[in-house]
Order: structure tokens, then sequence, then C-alpha cells
């Protein structure tokens, strides 16, 4: 019976329940908007006709006169019950993604909605500045949100009268200069606050503690300078999302934030924070992730953190964190899913208890200091899909275990002590995407085992002891990135490697040889072709004008012959060109200034002929170096590793990542030096040394203000070193030996440090105190400019003055010892 009761209860509510829907239903779908919120959104709609000649977005499709526009695709309207049968007020807008094609939009109309208290217009292609005066007046507003759109100015103070706002996100946009402190004191209801991703500077305003109901608070890519203003974090007790990220804060990581105990997220990373990390940390024990990452921290990292039991994501790299990495601390993360040590200087062994962290599928511990061997635990790390070991000093046998685990993508332990099991048979149960074995000791054939790995991206087993050809099985793999410099490898290259998907190859530091294959112009995608320092030979294949995409062309140091071909000019994409160390012979063509991405020319070594091309000074990147199109990838791999040459050597540098180099030395080129360039002002490396070039240097290279190293070494050229020498500010290394120069060397700016007598020798004519070689004083001749007479003549004008300044104190001196004039003499007053 009570079995029956229930049922039937059941039934009853089922019955019910479904009455009060389709009534509300029905009742919804009978009531009608305001009229005057009817036109209002009628007439935003035909702003946005009169913008475009494309069609209106599906939901505005749907806003037709003389229907209920509380039915029109994201549109609201209250429902009151006492007034049924009577219009309603559109109370909620949601506006989604109409910036496609419209030259703009324009909110006005719809701020005669003055009953709205939900407005979102995100991905609207909103511009200029935030229309405060329309927003004010929506005095019922809870929610505003205009994020992703293209707002500039400053963010208006007039927000503040919104005082029942509760969600605010003006996220995504190009707003400046500082957060009105003013203006977000009356929003005393505001749970969530979002205004990242702008171009916000200035301090984090103290009255942003007053927001006590604040929930979320996302401040996060902007410029925001100063430290965290530690006071005004009490008063946000409520607070469980907090994101600083990517600012320039700096200071200590104030103690008070340690108090904010409900917080699920802190997020402070990429920013200029210093001092410790305090222990206090452990209190904030609803933590879910942490992320201190990119920042100036010191010291050891606190076993407290291992209070932090719902941690999920933990970030404290590229930091200065030392000391162990503390094995207590991290047992009690049994949440923790991803975990960043990497770039610190953190040293001892890896503790074998992080294999315990079954739910890990993150773990970086890359360029630390760590040594001993990688723990076999962690093949116990089921989840784990990204380890990175890299640049460490671990030491013994690469585990088996690492190719063993099911889901691990992306592996990896390059640039380590570790040595390479040749007897192991490996069967790998996952298919890598990314592999990094660099300096593993692999001797041999390239393994085997890699053929099965059909979804590899990103090969590299650089600088091992591999020999042999490249398999044609490798080939077939169509890796995007693929990297074996600084092996044995042997034999030509297979045609099949130069698919279309392959971006990156660096296969230099080899014994290949051969011509390159005709077909490497089918390699549409490849951005960087490295094939230096191995034995090709022949000329280039026509079809290498194909590689539209080329931003790295390295062929140095091999035996390619014939003349520069002209289709180099198609390269437009190209950064780096090192064709040095060939047997190029013919002219330069004056085509390679049409590049206009390059910033690295080096034509060195080889056997060029003729004149320098005068069209070299419009090389635009040269002229000033902008970095914005080079691929970040490309320049860590490459650029900081570049060599030049130096005094007849290749010298391997280190540069920064804005080293704009031009080298032609060592060829047959003859002729002027091009007084075009100087007009390359964003040089910083200048070599045309070892050639047969004649003339005077032109003055005009006195304008490479950027200039670091500069060397005319070895060549025929004659006249005096131009006194505008002076302005290279940024000069370190000079290079005029072995030329017919003459004439006092240049003092001023940094020619006067340059006092190394190699970086002039073998030029009888000079002079000065640099080479410790006095200059001889003669009449000035007649047909001088105006400097350098003002320069010899120094003499006669400073004697006569300095002569006639002590005369005058020798005569005042000797009046005064016999009494005829006494400094100190007051006439007496008459009584």
């Amino acid at each position: 019976m009570a079995k029956g009761f229930h049922d039937s209860s059941r039934t009853e509510v089922y019955w019910c329940f479904l009455f009060l829907s389709l009534f509300f239903l029905f009742i919804n779908s009978s009531l009608s908007c305001l009229p005057e919120h009817e036109k209002a959104l009628l007439r935003f709609k035909s702003s946005l006709i009169e913008n475009t000649t494309i069609s209106l977005p599906s939901m505005l499709q749907t806003w037709r006169s003389n229907t209920n526009c509380c039915g029109w695709e994201g549109v609201n309207c209250s429902v009151h019950r006492s007034s049924l049968n009577s219009s309603q007020p559109v109370t909620k807008l949601r506006l989604f993604a109409l910036a496609n094609g419209y030259s703009m939009v324009n909110l006005s109309p719809l701020f005669e909605i003055k009953t709205l208290t939900r407005l979102e217009a995100t991905q609207c292609g909103l511009k200029g500045e935030i229309p405060a005066k329309g927003l004010s007046g929506l005095s019922q507003l809870e929610h505003l949100d205009l994020s992703m759109n293209n707002l500039n100015g400053s963010i208006p103070p007039e927000i503040g009268k919104l005082s029942n706002l509760q969600f605010l996100s003006l996220a995504s946009n190009q707003l400046t200069r500082d957060i009105p402190a003013k203006g977000f004191v009356n929003l005393s209801q505001l749970k969530q606050l979002d205004l990242s991703q702008n171009q916000l500077n200035g301090s984090i305003p103290p009255e942003i503690g007053k927001l006590s109901n604040l929930q979320l608070l996302s401040l996060a890519f902007n410029g925001l300078a100063g430290d965290i203003p530690a006071k005004s974090l009490f008063g946000l007790s409520q607070l469980e999302h907090l994101d600083l990220s990517n600012n320039y804060l700096n200071g200590s990581i104030p103690l008070q934030i340690y108090n904010l105990t409900k917080l699920k997220k802190l997020l402070i990373g990429s920013n200029s924070l210093s001092g410790m990390l305090s222990r206090e940390i452990g209190n904030l024990t609803k933590l879910e992730d942490l992320q201190l990452d990119d920042n100036k921290l010191s010291g050891l990292i606190p076993s407290d953190i291992g209070k932090l039991s719902n941690l999920q994501f933990l970030w404290l790299g590229f930091n200065q964190l030392t000391g162990e990495i503390p094995t207590k601390g991290f047992l009690n993360l049994s949440q923790l899913k991803q975990l960043n040590l990497g770039v610190n200087q953190l040293n001892g062994s890896i503790p074998s208890e992080i294999g315990k962290l079954s739910n890990l599928q993150f773990l970086s511990l890359a360029i630390n200091g760590l040594t001993g061997e990688i723990p076999s635990s962690l093949s116990n790390l089921t989840e784990l899909n990204h380890l990175y070991l890299y640049d460490n000093s671990l030491t013994g046998f690469v585990p088996l275990g690492l190719f063993e685990q099911k889901k691990l993508k992306f592996l990896d332990i390059a640039k380590n002590l570790l040595s390479w099991n040749e007897s192991a048979v490996i069967t790998p149960r996952k298919l890598f995407i990314y592999l990094s074995l660099k300096s593993c000791g692999i001797a041999g054939e390239i393994p085997r085992w890699l053929s099965w790995q059909k979804e590899l991206e990103f090969l590299d087993l650089t600088d091992n002891k591999l020999s042999g050809r490249i398999p044609p099985w490798l080939a077939d793999l169509s890796i995007p990135y693929l990297f074996l410099a600084g092996n044995r490898l042997t034999g030509v290259l297979p045609p099949s490697l130069f698919a279309q998907t392959l971006s990156f190859i660096d296969l230099s530091r080899n014994e290949l040889e051969g011509e390159l294959p005709k077909n490497i112009g089918n390699a549409s995608s490849l951005n960087a072709l490295i094939l230096s320092n191995n034995n090709f030979n022949g000329s280039l294949p026509v079809s290498v004008s194909n590689l539209s995409s080329l931003r790295i062309l390295d062929l140095s140091n091999n035996f390619f012959s014939g003349e520069l071909p002209l289709y180099l000019e198609e390269l437009a994409s190209l950064n780096t060109l090192s064709l040095s160390s060939n047997s190029f012979g013919g002219l330069i063509p004056a085509s390679l200034s049409t590049l206009q991405n390059l910033f690295f020319l080096d034509l060195s070594s080889n056997q060029l002929t003729g004149e320098i091309p005068s069209e070299l000074g419009n090389l635009p990147y040269f002229l000033q170096f902008h970095q914005n199109n080079f691929s970040p990838f490309l320049i860590e791999y490459y650029i900081v590793n570049m060599a030049v040459e130096w005094k007849g050597n290749k010298k391997h540098v280190k540069y920064r990542k804005d080293f704009v180099v031009l080298d032609l030395s060592n060829n047959q080129l003859s002729g002027q030096i091009p007084s075009t360039l100087g007009n390359l002002t964003g040089l910083k490396s200048l070599n045309l040394s070892f050639n047969r070039l004649t003339g005077k240097i032109p003055t005009s290279l006195g304008e490479l203000k950027q200039v670091e190293s500069l060397s005319l070494a070895h060549n025929m050229l004659s006249g005096e070193i131009p006194q505008s020498f002076v302005n290279l500010w940024d000069l370190t290394t000079l290079d005029l030996s072995n030329n017919n120069l003459v004439g006092k060397i240049p003092m001023g700016g940094q020619m006067s440090s340059m006092a190394n007598n190699d970086s002039y020798a073998n030029n009888s004519g000079l002079c000065g105190i640099q080479i410790q070689v006095e200059c001889e004083r003669a009449e000035a001749p007649l047909g001088l400019d105006d400097d350098e007479e003002e320069d010899r003549t120094w003499f006669s004008w400073e004697a006569s003055l300095l002569g006639y300044v002590v005369g005058f104190w020798i005569a005042i001196g000797s009046a005064y010892f016999v009494g005829i004039f006494d400094p100190f003499f007051r006439p007496k007053r008459s009584s």
C-alpha cells in the first residue's frame, strides 16, 4: 500500500510539473514586449544594415517588426504574474559575434531600454571609447559584458554609477591609462571584475580592496606596475580567483595574500616579483591552481606546499629557486595534474616519490642543475602526457620504461649526461608527437623502432653518434620538424624527405654529400633549411624558388658552386641567408635588396667578384630591425648560435636576438665601398674584410650608430679614417688593419677606447693616441674643411688663451705681494 501511495504521488507531481511548464510556455509566447523597446531594437538592427554589405547573422534575422520581440533570439523580457496580459519590458540582451563585416556597431539605441539588467555585446566589433553617458543611464544593470571588442581610451569613472552591477567584463579590448579608483568604489555589489588583456597601466588602485563581495578579479595581460597593494587585500575575503599575471608588477608577494583562504586560483606569473616564497602559502588549503612562474623568486621551495591537497596546477618555473625538490612537500599533492619547476637553479636528484603523483599529466624539471639517474618510478605515472627533463646533468641509462607509458606523447630528455643501452629492445606502446633524444649517446643507424611513430611532428636526434644513410622510411614519416645535426650521417638526401608538410629541417654537421634533390621545392611549408657543414656540391636546384615560406636558408661550409641564382629574390619571407664557405662565383645580385624581411646575410668565403651593389643599402630590416615577424622558436634555435667570419676565422658567437649581420668578407670584391651602406642603421655587424676594395672609407658609415662589430681589414682602402666614426657609440670591435690608411685616428666616443694596435696594423700612415704614434704638427694646408683645420691648429689659439690667463694671474699675484693690490681691503668709514 505504501508503494502504491508513493507511485500515485509521483504521478501527480509529474502532471503538475507538465501543466506548469505548458502554462508558462503559453504565457511567454503570448506576451509582447513594450513597443518602445521593440522600436529601439529595430533601430539598432537598422544601424547595422546601413554599415554592411553582407547578410545579417542568424540571430538578428529573427528580429522582425510586427512580431513579439520577447521571442527574438538574444532578447529576454521579464514576466510579472500581476500583469500577465500586458506588455513586458526587455531586461536581458545577449549580442554575440556581430563584428564581421560591420564598419561600425552603435549601441546608442539600446540605451533607451532603461529596464536592462543584463547587457552582453561580445565580439561585436565595438570601436572608440566606452559610451559612458549611455551606459550610466542603465541604472538597473547587474551584468555588463563588453569583452572581445576594439574599445579604446580610458575606463570612464561613470561606470561607478551602476551601483547594482555584479558582473563587469571589459576584457580583450585596447583600453589604456589607469584603472579609475574612484569609479569602482561605488560598485559594492560587484562579484566579478575582468579587465584582462588590455593596455592598462599605472598601479593597482588600493580602492579595489573595498569591493568586499568580489569573488573574481582578473587584471592579467596589461601594463600594470608597482607593488601588489598589500593592505587592500584584507577587504577581499570572498575572493576565489585572482589573476594578475603578465604585467610588470614588482616587489615581494605580500603576506596578506595568504589570508585569502577562499582562493582557488592564484595566478601572478610573468611579472617581476622577487623575494622568497613564504611558508604561509600552506594556509591556502582550497587552492587548485597556483601559477607563480616567470618571476624573480628565489630561495627554497617551502615544504608547506604539501598542505595544498586540492592543488591541481603548480607552476613555479622560470624563477631563481634553489635547493632540492622537497620530497615530503609533494607527497600529499595527490590531485596534482601539472607540475612545472623548469628553468630554476634546483639541484640534487629527482625524488622517486614524484612517481606517486598518479594524476600527473605534465612534468617539467628542465634547465636546472639536477643530478643522478632518472627514477624508474616515473614509469608509474600512467596519466603522464608531457615529460621535460632536458638540460640538466642527469646520468645513467635512458629508462626504457619511458617508452612504455601509454599516454606519454611529449618526451624531451636532451642535453644531459645520459647513456643509451644499445642492447635494449624498445617496443613503444604509444605514438609520440614530440620526441627529443639530443645528446643521449645513441650510436649506429637511426633506430628502426622510430619507423612505427606515425604521429611524430617533432624529432630531435642532434649530437648523437648516428651513422649510415638517412633511411627511406624516415623520409616517409613526413615529420614537420626534423633535427639530425651533429652526427656522422652519410650518403645523399632521399627526395621523399621534402614533403609538403616539412617545416624545419636541420641536417648540419654531418657527412652528407651529393647534389640537393631537384624536388626540394615540394616542401612548400618549409620555414628553415639548414644543411651547413656537410659535403654537398653542385648548384642550387631551381625549385628552391618555390619555398615562399622559407625564413632560414643555411648552406654554409659545403662545396656548392656556380653563380648566386637570381631567383633568391623570390624568397620573400627570408630572414637569414647564409651561403658562406662555398665556391659560389660571379656577381652579388642587386635583387637581394628586395628581400623585405632579410636581416642576416652571409656570403663570406666564396669567390664572388665585382662591386658591392649599392642597392644593398636599401635592405629594409637592415635599416631598422623589427622582430615582430620572426618566429621565437626559430630565433631560439638558430639565431643565438650563429657563426660569423672574423679576422679570417669562423667565430661562434651567442648573439642577441636583434643581431643584424652583413658579411661579404673573404671574396674577390673590388671597387669602392658604397656610401649607401651607411643607410643600414639597424646593422650590428658589418664585415667587408679580405677583399680588394679601394678608395676612401665612406663618411656615411659613421651613421651606423648601432654597429658593434666593424671589419674593413685586408683591403686596399686609402685616405683617412672618417671623423664620423666617433658617432659609433655601440662599437666594441674594430678592425681596419692591412690597408693604406693615413692620418690621425679620430678621438671621441668609442673611438677613444679602440686602442688595440692589431685594429690598425699595417697602415703605415696612421697616427694617434690609440696606437701611441705621435702625429706630426704642421701648418694646416689650404683647402681643409673646418673640422680638420680646427683639429690640426688647436695649439695656436688654445696656447694663446692659456698664456693670457696665466700671465694675468701672475701679474695680480705680484701686485698683491708688493702691496699694490689687496683683495681683502675695505675702506674705513669717515667719522
